[in-house]
């Protein structure tokens, strides 16, 4: 994530990708992608969207359209789509 501030907390992300999930396939996708913000590091703007296989392509394609988090400009950039959580920490350790 690219962001001039530093505040910005996991549940906001999760509304502001939910908002683009929805934007972009309505609310039927939205059900069907659940997608949830399980871990943020602050410090070095990562984090870790968990999602289910149904619905993976549609949460990586609504994240152009996540422009904003609490009214601050917000570029969110995915870096790798993993299988399990063990492998996202890690390659989130390795950055």
């Amino acid at each position: 994530m690219i962001s001039n501030k530093q505040d910005i907390s996991p549940q906001a992300i999760e509304e502001s990708i939910k908002d683009g999930v929805s934007y972009l396939g309505g609310k039927m996708w939205l059900d069907l992608s659940s997608p949830h913000v399980i871990f943020f590091d602050p410090h070095n703007m990562m984090g870790i969207i968990s999602t289910n296989r149904i619905g993976y392509k549609m949460v990586i394609a609504s994240l152009p359209f996540v422009k904003s988090i609490n009214g601050v400009e917000t570029l969110l950039i995915p870096y790798k789509t993993t299988g399990s959580l063990k492998k996202a920490k890690s390659l989130i350790r390795s950055r």
